[in-house]
Order: C-alpha cells, then sequence, then structure tokens
C-alpha cells in the first residue's frame, strides 16, 4: 500500500475563503485571497524515469522571451504563449504550457490568482525536497523552501503556502509566499494530506484527522482510529476524507470532529477527493477504477466515470471532475458532473498525479518527467 512509502500528491482543489467566505469553483475573477488545498497521493515512486517516448508534448524548447506556438498548429484558438524558460505549444486545439521541467519527482499543486505551487518529493532519505512556484504565465520557478524530507500535500492562502512532510519525525509547515523562513506548526509523525478553513490547518496522519491554527500552537486530534486516512477537504459544515483501503471508505465529520458518519463504503482504495457547494468527488485510484459523487450531508452514490487506469488526482469547476490516471503513459480527463462522455484534455503522460484548475486552465503534475505542465479548459 501507498501507507507504507512517502507519498507524492494527487489532487484536490479546494477553494474558499479562510473566514468561510463563498465556497466557489471555479475560481472567481473579484479580487480577493483564496485558499487552496490539495492532498497527497500520486504514482511515483522516488526513481529515476525514462520520458515516455510518445508523450506529445515537446517541453524541451529553450526559447526566449515570449513563444508564438499559434501557427504550428492552427486548430487553437488563441496564440499560444509562455514567458521563457516556460514553454507553449498548440496541441489538439488546446494550448499546452510546460511550466517547469527537470523537477525532483513533483507531486502536490495549487493554483491561484497569480501562482502555481507544488511540491518536489526528492529521494527518501536525501531532505532534498521542496516547496516551489512559478506565475501562471511561466517564467522561472521559485524555490520558497527546500532541504524537506517527503514533502506531501500543500495548500496556500493570500500569504502563505502551507504542506505536510511524509516522515518520521514529520512536520506542518508555512512559508510566505513572497520568500521567507519557513515556520512550523506541528511536529506530528506522517502527516500527509492538508487542507484550510476558517482561521485552521486540517491534515491527515497516521489513524488521525489533526487540527491547529494558522499560526500554529496546540495540535488537537478531531478524529481517531481511523485505518488510513489520505485525502482531506473542509468547508464550513465539516471535514470530508478518505480512508485509503481496500476495501476503503469516504467519511465526514464537523469541523470539532463530532458527528462522523460514512459517505461511502467498500470503496475500491479512494484517493482524491473534492467538494463544491454540493457534492463531494473522489478517485477510486484502484486499476479499474472510478470517480464518484456523493451530496455532501450523504446520500445516493453516482458513479461520474468507470474503469479507469488508476485515477489519483482528481479537480471540479463548474463543469466537471477533472482527474489524472495511468501512468506510463497517463492521461488527463475531464467528466461531466452528470456523468457522460470522458474528455481528454492530454495523454501520453509520464507518472501524472496532482490536478487543479482554474477558470480557464487546467494544470497538473508529472513525476516521471520531472513537470509541472497546463493545458487550456
Amino acid at each position: 500500500m501507498r501507507a507504507d512509502t512517502p507519498l507524492v500528491a494527487v489532487s484536490l482543489l479546494l477553494v474558499g475563503c479562510g473566514d468561510w467566505g463563498s465556497l466557489a469553483l471555479p475560481v472567481p475573477d473579484d479580487a480577493g485571497a483564496q485558499d487552496v488545498t490539495v492532498q497527497p497521493d500520486g504514482p511515483a515512486e522516488a526513481q529515476d524515469a525514462p520520458a515516455y517516448a510518445d508523450a506529445p508534448i515537446d517541453s524541451g524548447a529553450t526559447d526566449s522571451g515570449r513563444r508564438d506556438a499559434g501557427a504550428e498548429a492552427g486548430a487553437c484558438s488563441a496564440t499560444c504563449t509562455a514567458t521563457a524558460p516556460s514553454t507553449a505549444k498548440c496541441v489538439a486545439g488546446r494550448c499546452v504550457t510546460t511550466l517547469a521541467t527537470g523537477r525532483n519527482h513533483p507531486g502536490s499543486l495549487v493554483v491561484d490568482r497569480t501562482s502555481v505551487y507544488w511540491i518536489d518529493v526528492g529521494q527518501p532519505f536525501a531532505a532534498n525536497g521542496a516547496v516551489l512556484s512559478v506565475p501562471l504565465a511561466g517564467g522561472a520557478p521559485v524555490t520558497l523552501a527546500s532541504g524537506r524530507e517527503a514533502p506531501s500535500g500543500v495548500a496556500v492562502d493570500g500569504a502563505y503556502a502551507y504542506w505536510t512532510d511524509d516522515w518520521v519525525p514529520g512536520f506542518v509547515t508555512k512559508v510566505p509566499l513572497g520568500g521567507g523562513a519557513p515556520v512550523t506548526l506541528a511536529g506530528i509523525d506522517n502527516p500527509r494530506g492538508i487542507a484550510l478553513g476558517g482561521a485552521a490547518v486540517f491534515w491527515t496522519s497516521q489513524g488521525n484527522i489533526m487540527t491547529t491554527g494558522l499560526d500554529g500552537g496546540a495540535s488537537t486530534t478531531l478524529v481517531s482510529a481511523l485505518d488510513n486516512p489520505y485525502g482531506i477537504a473542509v468547508d464550513p459544515a465539516g471535514i470530508y476524507w478518505t480512508d485509503s483501503d481496500t476495501p476503503g471508505a469516504v467519511l465526514r465529520s464537523s469541523l470539532d470532529g463530532g458527528s462522523m458518519f460514512t459517505l461511502a463504503a467498500a470503496e475500491n482504495d479512494p484517493s482524491g477527493i473534492a467538494l463544491d457547494t454540493t457534492s463531494v468527488y473522489w478517485t477510486d485510484s484502484a486499476d479499474g477504477g472510478s470517480v464518484v459523487r456523493a451530496p455532501l450531508g450523504g446520500g445516493a452514490l453516482v458513479t461520474l466515470a468507470s474503469g479507469r487506469d488508476g485515477p489519483l488526482g482528481v479537480a471540479v469547476d463548474s463543469t466537471g471532475v477533472y482527474t489524472t490516471g495511468g501512468d506510463k503513459p497517463g492521461e488527463i480527463i475531464l467528466v461531466p458532473l452528470d456523468g457522460g462522455a470522458v474528455v481528454t484534455i492530454a495523454s501520453g503522460q509520464n507518472g501524472p498525479g496532482s490536478v487543479a484548475v482554474d477558470a480557464t486552465r487546467v494544470y497538473w503534475t508529472t513525476a516521471y518527467d520531472g513537470t509541472v505542465m497546463a493545458a487550456t479548459k
């Protein structure tokens, strides 16, 4: 099971204000800070792997300035551009941007109004993991924190990036988005998924759901004696998480850890989890897995897609549910909110794990190629 190894992130995109402002997906255009959270998972062991030969995206260009690739394939509705060293290219009617290359097993990522943030997992026992960012338009990556051991989940608000180090000892830490010294919020073995809500940070660890304040302080165990809690999301009404096993479960509790109940039982290795204002979405990540939806308060399950190759990360907007899946090769797909025909956003990806969305694009990491990617919806 993945629980026995350092985790690479999967995909949750939860967007909501830290003061429990409106929970809105996709990211609205009005100004104001937002919290964005993601939880761990992913296909990447900490090992090198060759680039997949038939990947359709060229990430090796070394253009300076801004690259105009619209003429290369006249199918894109707008010119594809990126700020160097990032590159952009029209692929099957979508502008596909390679935001960062040469990364050290990139995992969890999130996006806000200005930048993409992700963690480099690094190699075990090497303390070479990192937390990084790159502008949405591309450019040189910025290292916010380095020398980390197995960073896992990541979240951002208007001022800080927060992450977990899934190690023994492990840590929950934050760092200013503009750079500065990291601040340890909690020391706890094997923290994994992370989410922000109100004035608190929530995370999963070995058998527990835990919380502390945004500035640290005493850590509180909200729920205990769980099997393998993994992905986590919060809204003003409660905490939602996946218990990743076979069989696994998707559960919910109140924000203080009480009133716990099961949203779905006998799931097939549930991993990524995401919310909108009415429903919770997750991936059952075992091969032949599925993308599933349930009402936030409980009720009938709806399988939106099945027979997928190990779906992992998950994000949601007003159009549909986005998920990564497969390995070598892997894919990023869109599934309509009510089910229906699956739309392929990108294929031939080499170990895709985490996924996030904003109003116009889909973002993901490829652990084996060491890239951070984006594509227009």
